[in-house]
C-alpha cells in the first residue's frame, strides 16, 4: 500500500518567488522523511532539499502530508532562476 505526499519547493529569485508541488507516491514500508533529512520525489533527485517541515495536508488536496523543503534561493546561490525552474519542469513538478 502507498501513500500520497505533497512536496512543496519554493524557488527564490530576487523579487520573484514561484511554490512548486509534486504528488508522490511512498510505500507504506518506507519512513516518512523528518525535518532536516534530504528529501524529495522518489523518481527523480532533482529538487532534493531539506525538510523544513511536515504538515497534515487539508482533505481536498487528497494526500496524506504536505513535505515543504528548504527554499532554493537562487540570488544567495548564485544559481539561474530560470534554468532552476526548468529543471523542476522536466522533473515533473507542477505549480
Amino acid at each position: 500500500m502507498n501513500r500520497r505526499v505533497l512536496f512543496e519547493q519554493r524557488v527564490l529569485g530576487g523579487a520573484t518567488a514561484e511554490t512548486w508541488h509534486f504528488v508522490d507516491e511512498i510505500p507504506e514500508s518506507v519512513e516518512m522523511p523528518t525535518v532536516g533529512e534530504l528529501a524529495g520525489p522518489t523518481h527523480s533527485k532533482a529538487a532534493w532539499r531539506r525538510v523544513i517541515a511536515i504538515e497534515k495536508a487539508p482533505a481536498a488536496l487528497d494526500v496524506s502530508s504536505v513535505v515543504k523543503l528548504e527554499d532554493i534561493d537562487c540570488s544567495r546561490l548564485k544559481f539561474d532562476f530560470e534554468q532552476e525552474i526548468a529543471v523542476l519542469r522536466d522533473a515533473g513538478w507542477k505549480r
